[in-house]
């Protein structure tokens, strides 16, 4: 199994303790607020792809430090609808995060942390309009975590 999708499971908690399948490679999760909030995800060293996709009402910062399996190479967070802070803290450990995507998180203002990873060499964000304008504005407090990054799309425009 290289493909994994779990959906409207609103009482999973966990991965199951004996571990996954070794080539398993993606992760969707949808509306699984739980198990968004769940510790276990470290153990999945072989993931590299993860699409987070909401509601989820009850987050509202993500990803919380230590969380995210640490070889993903691309993440992707859509339609989180109380999500208001991105927290680069959350995913400094990912050394190999080369894409990050956030979309439709309508709620989504701030960018929490010290900066995002020198890996990140695309980062997009669609739908998220609080977040586009402030980007858009070069908010100084804001800014200065995403400048290293040499492709930015935001709001359909690379900046």
């Amino acid at each position: 199994m290289e493909y994994l999708n779990i959906s409207n499971c609103h009482q999973i908690e966990s991965f199951p303790g004996g571990g996954m399948p070794p080539n398993l490679g993606t992760i969707e999760i949808s509306n699984c607020e739980k198990l968004l909030s769940s510790k276990t995800w470290v153990c999945m060293d072989m993931v590299t792809s993860l699409k987070v996709q909401g509601p989820c009402d009850g987050i509202n910062t993500f990803p919380e430090e230590g969380l995210l399996p640490p070889y993903l190479t691309s993440l992707c967070l859509y339609n989180l609808s109380s999500l208001e802070t991105f927290d680069c803290k959350g995913i400094l450990h990912l050394m190999s995060l080369r894409a990050l995507y956030i979309e439709s998180c309508k709620k989504l203002e701030n960018i929490a942390g010290e900066t995002m990873p020198v890996s990140i060499i695309k980062l997009s964000i669609e739908g998220c309009p609080l977040l586009q304008k402030r980007c858009h504005k070069k908010d100084r407090e804001i800014w200065p975590k995403l400048c290293h990054i040499d492709g930015i799309k935001i709001a359909g425009r690379w900046i």
